[in-house]
């Protein structure tokens, strides 16, 4: 729910100016600008990147993380993909070098989506292998969810159907199991569309694939069965 989740970082902001307590400012402008790029508002997503960098010290490299990574998916949206991916591999570089799983495995995540829209798909594919490693040994649930769905559009695009399916599947048990939703770096509507359609045709945890398109008012980018059975509005 994004209009929600700015709703609330805005009003911590004003609760942090009010009180003058900012420690929780950079986080706070990371996360709304996730949720605004998710929501498709890259205008509104670039305001909180420039409210973001005076906030960013060289060295503190989580911060320095989060400020490239929305530079660089904000720059993926507007299409301009070799700055996407200069931002975010100097983003997967500190990752790495800050030593934190979690946030090395979103990071090369990320990369991945790029390298694959740029057409070097043995890299794309490589590098989403890395952070699913990754998710795999460190157990973290929602890195696989996110590595499983890509792996699944990455195999759909490229015409692999079987190992979509089976990709999907792994990713959708996890989602599904925990009720995730997804507001990620790389979350695009025609992205979602497509694993939409393709979990509805296969049958495949349908009831959770409605919820998701109904949150985020989804429409379908293809014909056939998934067309017949989406859950429009009424």
């Amino acid at each position: 729910e994004t209009d929600k989740a700015v709703e609330a970082a805005n009003h911590a902001l004003k609760l942090a100016n009010k009180t003058g307590i900012h420690i929780l400012d950079t986080l706070i402008h990371y996360h709304v600008g996730i949720a605004n790029l998710a929501a498709g508002r890259t205008e509104a997503a670039r305001k909180n990147l420039a409210d973001l960098k005076p906030l960013v010290t060289p060295g503190q490299l989580v911060n320095e993380v989060s400020y490239l990574q929305i530079s660089g998916v904000i720059s993926w949206h507007e299409g301009d993909l070799s700055t996407a991916y200069e931002s975010t591999k100097q983003a997967v570089k500190l990752a790495h070098q800050a030593g934190i799983s979690f946030l090395y495995a979103f990071q090369l995540t990320t990369l991945a989506v790029i390298l694959f829209e740029q057409g070097d798909t043995d890299k794309a594919s490589h590098t989403l292998k890395q952070a699913e490693k990754i998710a795999r040994t460190d157990k973290l649930p929602t890195a696989l969810f996110y590595t499983g769905l890509l792996n699944a559009y990455f195999n759909l695009q490229q015409g692999r159907h079987s190992k979509a399916l089976e990709s999907l599947t792994t990713a959708l048990d996890i989602g599904n199991s925990a009720g995730r939703r997804i507001t990620s770096a790389w979350w695009r509507p025609d992205i979602m569309s497509s694993l939409c359609a393709a979990a509805i045709e296969a049958n495949i945890h349908t009831d959770y694939i409605h919820r998701m398109i109904r949150q985020r008012k989804l429409t379908p980018n293809t014909e056939g069965a998934a067309l017949e059975q989406w859950p429009w509005p009424v």
